[in-house]
């Protein structure tokens, strides 16, 4: 003799716990979730291959600026979870300012400011060339102070979309509380 009570409950708690397991996935993907290397960047063609520096300088526009964006990883930022909230960066190089959003794993780069930026990044136009032919002048560039980064939204939101990651190794700091 089985108790229907019994088996209710057992079917209520197991429903309970696959919501959870599908919530704390949905959780993890977010806060976790990316391989590191956007398939997006392998796609595209470094801007300086086959430049000297002065004709670098002289060519630099939004798509310099969107191939250091991959190289650093903005590719895998994404939407804060369960929100249309696309990342959204400032970047400065030398006096002109671009800005990017980060829509499904593509960067999209303009001239042009946020009003409500995630971030800002600033460098001069001939370390982001240096940037742009070696990744590893990256960490150097930011670790040095040529180049920086600046987290203008909360903590929570700049850990949800991803962000914390990318600042930690472009800066070798972690973010404080």
């Amino acid at each position: 003799m089985i108790d229907k009570r019994g088996g209710t409950t057992l079917g209520i708690v197991v429903g309970i716990v696959i919501v959870l397991l599908i919530i704390s996935g949905i959780f993890v993907y977010y806060f976790f979730g990316g391989n590191g290397e956007n398939f997006n960047f392998r796609e595209l063609r470094n801007p300086t291959e086959g430049l000297s520096d002065e004709q670098a300088l002289l060519d630099f526009d939004e798509g310099f600026v969107e191939y250091l964006l991959y190289s650093i990883g903005a590719g895998n930022l994404r939407n804060k979870p369960l929100s249309k909230d696309t990342p959204k960066l400032e970047i400065y190089i030398g006096d002109v300012s671009y800005m990017a959003e980060v829509i499904e794993g593509v960067v999209n780069v303009e001239v042009g400011e946020f009003s409500d930026e995630d971030v800002i990044i600033r460098a001069p136009k001939m370390v982001a060339i240096k940037m742009i032919r070696d990744r590893n002048y990256i960490f150097e560039s930011f670790s040095s102070g040529e180049s920086s980064v600046e987290l203008i939204s909360e903590k929570v939101e700049l850990a949800g979309k991803g962000y914390l990651g990318i600042y930690s190794e472009l800066t070798g700091e972690e973010v404080g509380e």
